[in-house]
């Protein structure tokens, strides 16, 4: 049987230095990273509140939740696309945990809030998954 996890991480990583420069894949314009912002402010609990980013990629969503004011730990699969986000981080004087894993075994909670860009909801089995993120979140969903 095919090892999927490394087949989709040795994927992400070959792209993992191309991928903000592809369209839609980062968050670089100023009226788009403003949307994110917005959105952000209205969905995440009050500060200062502990958030999972799942399937961070280079980090996009982590970086704005803790300029926010957040304590942000960035999951991803590919370790490639998290060392994209630490330079990220960094270069914004930025503080993230990051965290080399997968959605079916979220780091240890209790998280405050679970923000995703796609990349977890299109992969089988989507459901295991998102209840296991769900169980690391101290507030859980009224569905």
């Amino acid at each position: 049987m095919p090892d999927l996890h490394g087949s989709i991480r040795d994927w992400w990583d070959a792209d993992a230095h191309h991928y903000d420069r592809s369209v839609g894949h980062s968050i670089s314009d100023p009226v788009e990273a403003a949307a994110w912002r917005g959105a952000l402010r209205r969905l995440l609990p009050a500060l200062p509140s502990r958030v999972l980013d799942v399937g961070a990629g280079t980090g996009s969503l982590s970086l704005l939740a803790a300029e926010l004011g957040h304590q942000v730990t960035a999951l991803d699969l590919s370790e490639g696309m998290l060392d994209r986000a630490r330079v990220k981080a960094e270069e914004r004087g930025t503080a993230i945990s990051f965290v080399v894993g997968t959605a079916e075994s979220p780091p240890e909670g209790p998280f405050d809030a679970v923000i995703e860009q796609p990349g977890v909801t299109w992969r089988r089995p989507a459901a295991s998954s998102c209840s296991r993120v769900r169980g690391a979140a101290k507030v859980r969903s009224s569905s």
